[in-house]
């Protein structure tokens, strides 16, 4: 990019935020720019201290359509230019897009791992092979002596993909949730099924859904039932006489 265009990607630049500032563009009784994100956290202009008006910088806006954005991840090696209504589009399947550690919300864990999807898989196995697991085909899980005030989660390596797996009881409900790390419109979709069944394999239950990706909260998936979602009063019917909980999984690409 040359001077001007790096001169006025500046003046876009939100105060608050340091994110580029995208219609609508609010402004304060003296004249600054604020982010439409930030302007709702804010009760005077945090450059002068003046109140904020409520007028948009209509002219700011108009030129910021016409503007070429840096990728939000050229700082983990991205170069392309975007303009504003291309630049969110882009962000959702770039390969430098920062991802969390799976694990960074794990109990016991909550590692600040972020980095790039292709450093994960080395990330992973250096750091938490001990909550690693290799899924070839059809897993089988047997958790001894089973709590169901823990959250359970590890990470899976199936597909050639990783994968972050997570269960617990909420209110009386059990919820078995595995997502794919990866973005939201990744070109292949993939299927988990989880399966429950008595020891004389006389009952049983098994439930398939697709795994989501892991930019989608947990919470949302939950409330939105696209998860393995029991009453946990049938998954105690599953329990053996030790309180174990066993049951089997797998991964497939759709």
């Amino acid at each position: 990019m040359n001077t001007l265009s790096e001169d006025f990607l500046k003046e876009l630049e939100c105060p608050v935020c340091m994110e580029y500032m995208a219609s609508p563009i609010m402004m304060c009784k003296s004249g600054h720019n604020i982010c439409n994100s930030c302007r709702p956290k804010l009760k005077e202009c945090p450059t002068c201290r003046q109140p904020f008006l409520n007028v948009r910088n209509k002219a700011l806006e108009n030129l910021s359509l016409l503007a070429k954005y840096p990728c939000p991840y050229k700082r983990y090696g991205c170069q392309l230019v975007f303009t504003q209504e291309r630049i969110t589009e882009h962000q959702t399947v770039c390969p430098y897009r920062s991802y969390n550690c799976p694990l960074s919300e794990a109990e016991g864990i909550m590692c600040k791992w972020i980095g790039i999807r292709e450093d994960m898989r080395e990330h992973i196995e250096a750091q938490h092979r001990n909550r690693l697991t290799q899924v070839d085909f059809l897993k089988e899980v047997l958790l001894r002596k089973y709590r169901p005030e823990i959250k359970y989660s590890r990470v899976i390596f199936a597909c050639d993909e990783v994968f972050y797996q997570q269960f617990e009881v909420i209110d009386n409900v059990f919820y078995f949730v595995i997502q794919h790390i990866g973005p939201e419109n990744y070109d292949l979709k993939f299927q988990y099924n989880f399966t429950l069944a008595s020891q004389e394999h006389e009952e049983s239950i098994s439930i398939s859904f697709v795994a989501r990706s892991c930019k989608l909260d947990i919470a949302t998936i939950h409330r939105s039932g696209q998860c393995v979602k029991l009453c946990f009063d049938t998954v105690k019917n599953f329990l053996n006489e030790n309180n174990s909980l066993k049951f089997e999984f797998y991964i497939r690409q759709l």
